[in-house]
């Protein structure tokens, strides 16, 4: 792989969107607490038929997540719970608390139509496209 192979702009800038996300979950945790807010790790992609969005929750059950839509903006939002309170704690790094996360829609999404499951710890999300 030769010097003008590597996409340094991308690798960096991908760099700064987990560093942010980090310090993000971190602060939102407030250093003592904690259950915060977090922002979980979340895909979206478009086929000709429909708009696919993934979003990482484990530990999170159906009960405590919501899918909600208004207009284009699709609005995931829940929460995973700490049930170690009171113990000592060797390790902790998962996040913990409230999370929302928005999504803008293309124009020719019906979120109306939406499918919502949870699998393996990954929420799915099928929107079917209008076709024309």
């Amino acid at each position: 792989m030769g010097v003008n192979d590597w996409d340094g702009t991308r690798a960096l800038s991908l760099l700064r969107e987990r560093m942010n996300r980090l310090f993000d979950e971190r602060q939102a945790r407030g250093g003592s607490s904690i259950e915060g807010q977090f922002a979980p790790a979340t895909d979206v992609y478009a086929t000709d038929e429909q708009v696919v969005v993934t979003v990482e929750l484990p530990g999170v059950a159906d009960g405590d997540v919501a899918v909600d839509a208004e207009g284009r903006e699709l609005t995931v939002r829940g929460a995973r719970h700490f049930s170690g309170e009171g113990s000592q704690y060797h390790r902790l790094e998962r996040s913990y608390g409230e999370f929302r996360c928005a999504i803008e829609l293309p124009a020719d999404a019906d979120p109306s139509r939406r499918t919502v499951k949870l699998e393996s710890g990954v929420l799915i999300v099928e929107i079917p496209r209008v076709t024309s």
